[in-house]
């Protein structure tokens, strides 16, 4: 049978498809419309799934792990403002989403049974019987619930509502036919709304009673049944109830419950679902709520969320889905969690807590690479931040910058600056640089005692190492393909994958006998050093040094554009230019294979060219001075008898006077440049 997401309350975990992070240029053809970008900083972030906000926006519950083979998952509640976590938990029922009811007295997850939990604790208060429901909450009472349920799977289904206080059930519906069901509590009246297959029944669940029933409502063939009804909702006062199909998605159906639920008329624009993304075509709806402000209608679809204001039933906002099957949850003070994906590695994910509405970052200030890094005990990395000042982005060494633990006792700061994982647990890093700030959550776990041990991974290597025992044969698994090598005579054993690492996936080293090790990639934000520059000159045209191995090194002549050349595995570099200019400055940059950029050696271009031969003019025992031509500005030479004597070359010509010599004698004439360059030979010339 199909897994019903559970959905619920507005604090409720939705399935989401994704969500634009960063503003795109897409938007719809209303120009009343407004693409939203989340909010910068991110208020917290952790690794894991199914996000669920507590309706106060100040706690979230998040899946961690899934065991296949008890069927259990486990989940961690944390403390959105101060990155603490509160606790984990373990649920037995196959599944890891939860509910809250509206202020958060209840939590509900709905698997193989529901499990009704303290809302403030998580502590697991009684189970029911409902398999693979879809709870919806009463918006103003807190006990009441209703359940869909199929006992028996594909045979039958049920709704129930139920007292979570008293445990009672109020009513109950039993169908010998299994369709595909949702509900929705009216706000004022004690009324369900029931959707099975195409039809939609209205019940009072206090009398016993159908009020009435709507048949086929949005004029669907039977073949479409399953996909007729995708959800429903009441507006806040009770008075429109909204339906969405996933059959006919262009229009949501309202309709009017004080007119025996007749159809509204609406225009073409009213609550129409209008794509909104150039990569997804599906643009079919999923979910529908009322925002927590009671002032917008949300639709969760393919192709992202879109908001209507209630009044006017205009397309107001949306955020655009970039990767399918992510997790939304949005909290009673318009805090969203969204479940994020490594862009490389299918199946891991991450949450991040924002503010709606979304605004994008802006002006100077400084800001980590990573919303959240996660480390083992006893495990430490330096970590650099970005400054962005006047649209240039610098990349901040540790050493800049200083930075604060919320709890040492769990990430304790060295005085170099280095993050130190104590103990297991969650907290913020706070960094401080000229007056800005920013915040980093870092979560540390104990690490499982094992045989295998993995060394520190960074983010854009190509390699995992580590050791275990001598000639055994171990296995990873990275971005869906498989890798197993054999470790060497000493245990030590390495993987060559087919892409780098991305920061903050977690690895998993095993063994056929079970024995397994995690770690996370740690980012690299440390900026590669100044590379070491050879003398440049103007007779080799050649740029060579050392920096950091492997890295690119960015080579820039005055202000030409930047040319690039890899250094080696040991870090040696060349690079042959057409022809470098003496006095030329040359700027040169290591960037590592994760992007950050060095400061730069700068290097003047050195003369190392000699200048021509000095032309001299012809001489008589009368001439009392040597003129000629040479470079401008070199320094002339006159050798007589080896008596020397020296002038200037202006504006390429020379005159050095000298007394009368005798008919025959030899007078050598040569030039030296600025930079102490002699020419190759000398000028001779005999006296006439």
């Amino acid at each position: 049978m199909f897994k019903q997401i559970l959905t619920g309350s507005l604090a409720a975990s939705l399935l989401f498809t994704g969500t634009a992070i960063n503003a795109t240029a897409e938007t719809t053809t209303s120009a009343a419309v407004t693409q939203g970008t989340i909010t910068d900083p991110v208020i917290f972030a952790a690794e894991g799934s199914f996000p669920t906000l507590h309706p106060n926006g100040k706690v979230l519950i998040t899946s961690d792990k899934y065991d296949d083979v008890n069927r259990t998952y486990t989940n961690s509640m944390y403390n959105v403002e101060t990155g603490e976590r509160i606790k984990e938990f373990t649920t037995d029922n196959d599944s890891g989403y939860y509910t809250f009811s509206p202020n958060g007295t209840y939590m509900v997850s709905s698997g193989d049974h529901t499990i009704v939990s303290d809302g403030a604790t998580a502590e697991e208060l009684y189970t029911l019987p409902y398999r693979w429901g879809k709870p919806k909450f009463h918006p103003s009472n807190e006990d009441l619930a209703v359940f869909t349920n199929s006992p028996d799977l594909l045979d039958k289904n049920q709704f129930a509502v139920v007292n979570l206080k008293t445990k009672e059930t109020l009513y109950q519906m039993d169908y010998a036919t299994e369709m595909n069901m949702r509900t929705a509590m009216h706000p004022t009246e004690p009324v369900v709304a029931v959707v099975r297959g195409r039809d939609v029944q209205i019940f009072n669940y206090e009398k016993g009673e159908i009020i009435t029933t709507i048949p086929n409502i949005f004029n669907v063939e039977e073949k479409q049944s399953y996909h007729a009804i995708w959800d429903l909702t009441f507006s806040p006062d009770g008075g429109r109830l909204f339906l969405i199909s996933s059959a006919k998605p262009d229009q949501m159906i309202v309709l009017d419950t004080t007119k025996n639920y007749s159809k509204i008329a609406l225009t073409a624009s009213q609550f129409a679902n209008k794509r909104i993304s150039t990569k997804i075509d599906d643009y079919r709806p999923i979910d529908i709520r009322i925002s927590p402000d009671n002032k917008e209608l949300y639709t969760r679809n393919y192709d992202g969320i879109k908001f209507y204001s209630l009044e006017t039933g205009a397309m107001t906002h949306y955020i655009v889905a970039q990767n399918m099957g992510e997790s939304i949850s949005i909290a009673n003070n318009m805090n969203v969690a969204i479940e994020r994906k490594f862009k490389s590695e299918a199946g891991q994910t991450y949450i991040e807590v924002v503010k709606h509405p979304y605004k994008a970052r802006s002006g100077n200030g400084i800001q980590f690479e990573d919303t959240y890094i996660h480390l083992n005990t006893g495990q430490s990395t330096f970590y650099g931040v970005d400054y962005y000042n006047n649209g240039e982005k610098t990349l901040l060494a540790p050493s800049q910058v200083t930075f604060a633990s919320d709890n040492p006792a769990v990430v304790a700061v060295s005085p170099s600056g280095m993050l130190v994982a104590k103990s297991e647990g969650s907290t913020k890093i706070t960094v401080t640089y000229n007056g800005y700030t920013d915040e980093m959550n870092v979560h540390v776990r104990n690490i499982t005692p094992s045989p295998i041990k993995i060394d520190n991974l960074k983010d854009s290597s190509y390699y995992i190492t580590g050791t275990y025992e001598p000639n055994k044969t171990v296995e990873t698994m990275i971005n869906a393909r498989w890798y197993s090598v054999k470790t060497d005579s000493t245990g030590r054993f390495s993987f060559y994958l087919d892409a780098p690492l991305v920061a903050n996936m977690a690895i998993r080293v095993y063994d056929s006998s079970d024995d397994e090790q995690w770690a996370h990639v740690l980012r690299d934000t440390i900026a590669p050093a100044v590379p070491a520059v050879t003398t440049i000159n103007d007779s080799a045209d050649t740029v060579s040094g050392r920096a950091e191995p492997l890295s690119t090194v960015k080579i820039q002549v005055n202000t030409g554009s930047a040319i690039s050349v890899k250094a080696d595995a040991s870090g040696k570099f060349t690079k042959k230019f057409t022809a470098l200019t003496a006095g030329h400055t040359v700027n040169v940059k290591a960037q590592d294979r994760s992007g950050n950029l060095s400061k730069p050696k700068t290097a003047k271009v050195t003369d190392k060219t000699p200048p021509a031969t000095p032309k001299v003019n012809s001489l008589t025992t009368s001439s009392t001075k040597v003129t000629g031509t040479a470079e401008n500005k070199a320094k002339i030479y006159v050798v007589i008898n080896k008596k020397t004597y020296s002038g200037t070359s202006v504006n390429g010509k020379f005159t050095i006077t000298i007394p009368k010599q005798k008919r025959g004698t030899k007078v050598y004439v040569y030039a030296k440049d600025a930079a102490g360059n002699r020419c190759k030979t000398n000028a001779i010339v005999s006296v006439k």
